[in-house]
């Protein structure tokens, strides 16, 4: 049986606009399917936007994660073998983000533009997901790069 944080609702058969209204809400892995449905639709400015914000609060998510299995480890110690989060976005980012960043990277100044776009969304957006209050340090260390 699956993790309940990777039991999700199959969102490929929402329509773009539900997803994007529900962005702040939803797990990262419906972000990467939102863009994909914008690749698909003929829209890809707004998947390369929608990819990234994904990205972001996927690795920040990821982030979180490990700062608080590294917390709880017993003696500090911390094996670090792949969640199967970390799988997913691994898999999910070379599935849908590929065709996504080879047009994405075909205008590195558009795709700067893009990303900063992505940034800024995801700071004046809540994270459901994710405190970016509580976890301010991982937060702020993903948006640096």
């Amino acid at each position: 049986m699956a993790p309940p944080e990777l039991i999700m609702e199959d969102y490929s058969t929402r329509e773009i606009d539900h997803l994007i209204a529900e962005a702040e809400g939803l797990h990262p892995a419906a972000l990467y399917t939102l863009a994909a449905k914008l690749l698909r639709d003929g829209r890809p400015d707004d998947a390369v936007l929608w990819f990234y914000i994904g990205q972001i609060r996927y690795r920040f998510m990821l982030a979180v994660e490990n700062h608080t299995a590294a917390a709880t480890s017993e003696g500090g110690m911390t094996r670090h073998s792949p969640t199967d989060g970390a799988i997913l976005f691994s898999a999910l980012s070379e599935s849908l983000g590929r065709p996504i960043n080879e047009y994405a990277f075909g205008d590195v100044d558009k795709l700067v533009e893009q990303i900063t776009a992505a940034l800024e969304w995801d700071n004046v957006h809540h994270n459901v997901l994710t405190s970016k209050e509580t976890f301010r340090a991982q937060y702020e260390e993903v948006r640096a790069g």
